[in-house]
């Protein structure tokens, strides 16, 4: 219910500034609510994954249009609230690249070039982006992966690699920094929801490397 009124509340936001506004409740209430949950919050049924799916496509169509200055939807006032979505869709970054299949944008860095092809195997779709020198990120399109599950694999710890930093990202999204002080190396990796797949962006580079992919990953959006 609460997702449905920032709903209603991007829905009516004319320009970006409203939508940064509205954005940033959401983002304070979504992290308040993943602390209050505990680490196993309760799983929705089905019905409720339709609904909070649907709201979250509205509140993203909402805000692309909020963004890009395009005004109100004047009908989503007597719109149904309904409860939070797996990813609340947000707006690609300015001069973001956006995959062929329209499933993310991210910004890259300067020097670093899209992938001329995926590559897939069952469940899942990545993307290698690469720089000039030997520095490089991946994007991978999960469709058969649980958030827990990835969520837990991106903060594996070993080989001297230990959890800096780890948080909420976007809006029910999850980030990790790893740091290796002894090679010199910091890895970042993001996780986000698009419907019924799930987004990672994993980066790693080293202290003297000018070029620094874990700038993308904190542009990752699902479109």
């Amino acid at each position: 219910a609460k997702m449905g009124e920032f709903k209603d509340k991007m829905c009516a936001c004319k320009d970006k500034k409203c939508a940064d506004d509205v954005q940033d409740q959401m983002n304070k209430w979504s992290a308040e609510s993943a602390k209050n949950a505990g680490d196993k919050p309760e799983k929705p049924d089905e019905k409720t994954m339709k609904e909070m799916q649907d709201v979250g496509t509205k509140y993203g169509e909402c805000m692309a249009k909020a963004m890009s200055g395009g005004g109100a939807d004047t009908g989503s006032a007597a719109a149904k609230p309904a409860d939070p979505p797996p990813a609340a869709k947000s707006a690609c970054v300015d001069g973001a690249y956006k995959d062929p299949t329209n499933t993310y944008c991210v910004k890259l860095p300067e020097g670093f070039t899209p992938p001329k092809e995926s590559s897939k195997s069952d469940g899942r779709a990545r993307d290698q982006f690469e720089s000039a020198g030997n520095n490089e990120f991946n994007i991978t399109v999960w469709t058969k992966s649980q958030f827990d599950d990835m969520k837990a694999n991106l903060s594996g710890e070993g080989n001297g690699s230990v959890v800096a930093e780890k948080g909420d990202y976007e809006t029910t999204g999850y980030f990790v920094t790893h740091r290796n002080e002894k090679e010199k190396e910091t890895g970042v990796s993001t996780l986000i929801r698009s419907g019924d797949k799930l987004i990672s962006c994993e980066s790693l580079f080293s202290d003297g490397e000018p070029l620094k992919p874990a700038d993308a990953c904190k542009t990752l959006r699902a479109m």
